[in-house]
């Protein structure tokens, strides 16, 4: 009996001194535990949006704007997470969806119905000495009706490392 207990209380203090190797130190940042955060919110007009591979309804025309964020290094994005999500409406209440972001629209015009989609997506760069890092949202017309301009949008983008 003595022998089984001196065993497993070996076995329990084997498991609990047990110590992995020490992982890497965060960037300073907010929270004071070593974790880089980043967290803005961007309101983008509707005049600020660019119109790109073409005329106004082309086929494969788009929407960009690039947002500059020189906090967006080649740690963060090599190793960190860049995160977008647009601010939307649903039920009269405010809400954050994470991007890609799928909106579908419908009118009736002289009897006849139309429908499309307005996909939101992003991709980002990373910066270095001579240009700061940057996240570009894309707005794509499933319609490619790019004569309408996309309106104003409010995105948060978080950076974590």
């Amino acid at each position: 009996m003595r022998k089984i207990l001196f065993l497993l209380s070996a076995a329990v203090m084997l498991l609990v001194s047990c110590e992995g190797p020490a992982g890497r130190d965060g960037l300073p940042g907010k929270d004071g535990d070593g974790l880089f955060w980043y967290v803005e919110t961007f309101t983008v007009g509707t005049n600020e949006w660019e119109l790109v591979q073409g005329r106004p309804d082309d086929f494969g025309t788009y929407f960009r704007k690039e947002i500059l964020l020189p906090e967006l290094d080649e740690a963060i994005y090599s190793e960190g997470h860049v995160l977008c999500y647009i601010f939307d409406k649903v039920d009269g209440l405010e809400v954050q969806s994470n991007l890609p972001y799928v909106k579908p629209f419908g009118e009736i015009v002289n009897g006849k119905e139309y429908f499309w989609n307005e996909t939101y997506s992003y991709d980002f760069i990373p910066g270095n000495k001579s240009k700061a890092g940057s996240v570009m949202i894309y707005v794509k017309y499933s319609d490619f009706m790019t004569s309408i301009r996309p309106g104003t949008w409010k995105f948060r983008i978080v950076l974590n490392y």
